[in-house]
């Protein structure tokens, strides 16, 4: 990143969290149970979907897979993102690698939690195989 930015988001980093929390109204409660509701809704739909089929539109791997794994696959950090290798971005940001073991004691409960529940469900485990399974290949 050029010394330009970093210098930009170093002095503004203090407005740019309260300016995100403020617009995305991350300190209530209710917004976030709500939040909570609808991400489960749609892990529940793409379970159903997965139950029927091997991909969420069918037998075959679509465009659909691919976006949802990349939405969901920043959810699941100590087995894709911050993995030893890590398998997000292609292995891009080298020090995403390994960071969960490096984190584990700061790492929040409830998040963990999430992210156990998570990968625990069809859609966590079919988000984990596809970035095994599909990662560098393309599709045609």
């Amino acid at each position: 990143m050029p010394l330009g930015h970093r210098a930009i988001l170093l002095v503004g980093r203090l407005f740019f969290k309260h300016a995100m929390r403020a617009a995305f109204d991350l300190t209530s409660d209710d917004v976030r149970d709500r939040r909570r509701r609808l991400m489960d809704e749609i892990f529940a739909a793409a379970d159903d979907a997965l139950e029927e089929q091997p991909f969420l539109t069918g037998p075959e791997p679509s465009y659909v897979d691919i976006g949802f794994c990349s939405l969901v696959a920043p959810l699941l950090a100590s087995s894709i993102v911050f993995a030893q290798p890590s398998r997000y971005a292609n292995g891009r940001f080298a020090s995403f690698s390994g960071a969960f073991e490096r984190l584990a004691g700061e790492w929040p409960r409830e998040l963990l939690e999430f992210e156990q529940h998570l990968a625990n469900r069809p859609c966590g485990r079919f988000v984990e195989r596809m970035y095994r399974e599909w990662r560098n290949k393309r599709l045609v």
